[in-house]
């Protein structure tokens, strides 16, 4: 009997403690930490929020707690010991970093107004320095140029220069980048290049001991105004070695400015910067960059088209090891027209004739007494079949300069490794290749009878043609490593004159076309050279000559004991008023020097 009313009365004592229990709250203590776990859930929607996480120590209860009221039963559970865990979260960058990806693209409001960086005033807000440490193709091709098309065309630009005569050549100011200057390195600029008050220079920090693989090489490309010497943007490339840097779409007038970077590893980047003006009007410089490795050689050949509609524009280039490309300026996408039924050059090979298709036509004797005697064409065809014996050996041809025809943008002239200047027809492409003429498409230009007596006849040049250039009257100026300098009519066939300067020409570029002047660049002078030649019109066929009146003079002279410098390296020149040009100069060292030329001699 006593065991029945114990039992009795623990199951009364359940039943109050039961019903306890469903007064409270929460159900249970499991029930109760659910809920927390809930509550913090909730929080953990903010990405900067701290995490809780509690443990609930279990507590003996004996017999006599179950006698306890309600009140008492709360203040046990209040006694009850936790443990918080706290973890602090960190927000995750969406942002990829600039380091790691050489395609970076600044974005704005629509509203912002655009504008052109050689208008804006000082106080805009510049850029930070861009390191580039990779080499791998840009994913997103959005340009700022194309995003400018678009909108829609833009008023002509309408401004105009006043400056006064200059009668020599003046000293104007240096400018220093103050670039690191690494132990057993030397630090040089190796290209410069202007459009509307903008310098675009390249530096090369290549190490002295070619065989130490610790030192790697590194180039910079810097962004500046040349009168007041403000630094517009700054890049630095690790590992890579750059070649050349260039403004493109120089005759548009656009808020944007593009520049193509070429490598010696074959890779090919458009660099766009623009000024931007803000709602608060704040002017700040937007940066963008599209890399591709397009090529897998040097890229030294590149000219632009000229006098081409608005989205229109295209450059070619080539490498040195014969491949030819077409690109867009917008966007450096390989440049299709719909409008005609010519393909589009992809990766093109440029390759000399089989070995085959020389033997019939080299029976002719080759005795140079014989070889005076004959017609200036038969001799000039001779020559030509003796250079493409040499060249066919090869598989392609090492391509260094090229020039576009200003009277048929479909002709171009190719310089060589081997000398030569070759004439090719951009819609002669046959199965990706485009194969040297035997004929050198009739640019086969004829030596007077004084050259054929006095000296042995010579085609073209000895060595590597460093430049190709074509003047407004259609004349071609071609230099070389063999110290010469040469002028040549492509449409009429003949050689007008050539000039040594006594040292390997670096590089040359026409300084005024209607005064006949050039410039001329080897490592100690710069070299302004004028040719007197003078154009009469046949009266059977309309057709423009031109004849060589004098022989080319050197007018003036540049020497690196008059810059206090010990070598040159690059030069630009660029025309600043109606009566005198600007030379842009690199020095071996990282001074970019500033000079003003005569107009005329």
């Amino acid at each position: 009997m006593d065991k029945l009313k114990e039992l009795e009365l623990k199951k009364r004592q359940l039943k109050e403690l039961r019903e306890r229990r469903r007064a409270n709250p929460y159900e249970s203590i499991l029930d109760e930490i659910l809920q927390k776990i809930r509550q913090n859930d909730d929080e953990r929607k903010d990405i900067n929020s701290m995490v809780s996480i509690s443990v609930q120590t279990d507590i003996p209860v004996d017999a006599s707690a179950v006698t306890l009221d309600k009140e008492e039963v709360h203040q046990v559970k209040k006694k009850a010991i936790t443990y918080d865990k706290a973890i602090q979260t960190s927000a995750l960058s969406i942002e990829t970093p600039s380091l790691k990806v050489p395609t970076i693209v600044q974005e704005t409001d629509e509203d912002d107004e655009t504008s052109s960086i050689s208008e804006s005033s000082q106080d805009l807000i510049p850029l930070t320095t861009l390191l580039v440490e990779s080499q791998q193709n840009s994913v997103c091709a959005k340009s700022f140029s194309l995003q400018e098309v678009l909108r829609g065309p833009l008023p002509s630009d309408k401004r105009s220069f006043n400056s006064s005569s200059i009668s020599k050549i003046l000293f104007l100011g240096d400018w220093t980048p103050n670039l690191e200057l690494r132990p057993g390195a030397k630090l040089r600029c190796v290209s410069l290049d202007y459009h509307e008050g903008l310098v675009a220079a390249t530096f090369q920090s290549v190490p002295l001991d070619k065989c130490n693989v610790l030192l790697t090489p590194w180039s910079h490309v810097l962004v500046f105004k040349w009168d007041t010497s403000q630094l517009i943007d700054r890049i630095d490339f690790r590992g890579q070695l750059l070649s050349k840097t260039m403004f493109l779409r120089k005759s548009v007038y656009s808020h944007v400015t593009s520049m193509l970077i070429t490598s010696l590893a074959g890779k090919t980047m458009l660099y766009e910067l623009r000024c931007v003006e803000d709602q608060a009007s704040t002017k700040k410089i937007e940066r963008n960059i599209i890399s591709k490795n397009l090529f897998a050689c040097p890229v030294h050949a590149v000219e632009e088209y000229t006098n081409v509609p608005i989205g229109y524009e295209r450059f070619i280039a080539a490498s040195s090891n014969g491949v030819l490309n077409e690109f867009n300026t917008l966007d450096l996408s390989t440049y299709a027209d719909a409008t005609s039924d010519r393909a589009s050059l992809s990766d093109v090979k440029v390759v000399p004739p089989r070995p085959s298709d020389l033997i019939a036509l080299g029976e002719d004797s080759d005795d140079e007494e014989e070889v005076k005697t004959k017609d200036p064409l038969e001799v000039a065809k001779k020559l030509f079949i003796d250079r493409l014996s040499k060249v066919a050996i090869y598989d392609r041809l090492a391509i260094t300069a090229i020039s576009i025809s200003p009277n048929d943008p479909n002709c171009i002239y190719i310089g060589s490794e081997d000398g030569g200047i070759y004439r090719f027809h951009l819609d002669e492409v046959k199965f990706g290749a485009l194969k040297i003429p035997l004929d050198n498409n009739g640019f086969l230009p004829i030596h007077s009878d004084r050259e054929l007596i006095d000296e042995s006849p010579r085609l073209f040049h000895s060595s590597h043609v460093i430049a190709l250039a074509h003047n407004t009257d259609g004349l071609l100026m071609s230099s070389s490593l063999d110290w010469s300098c040469k002028l040549w009519d492509p449409l009429q066939n003949s050689h007008l004159g050539s000039i040594d300067v006594g040292s390997p020409i670096i590089d040359a570029q026409w300084l005024d076309e209607e005064a006949q002047l050039c410039g001329v660049l080897t490592w100690d002078i710069f070299h302004i050279i004028q040719w007197h030649y003078s154009s009469t019109v046949n009266s059977k066929t309309l057709v423009k000559q031109w004849h060589s009146v004098s022989i080319p003079k050197i007018i003036h002279k540049l020497t690196v004991q008059d810059s206090s410098c010990e070598n040159f390296t690059c030069f630009k020149i660029f025309k600043q008023g109606e009566s005198h040009h600007l030379l842009a100069i690199g020095c071996n060292h990282q001074e970019v020097r500033f000079y003003r030329l005569p107009m005329a001699s």
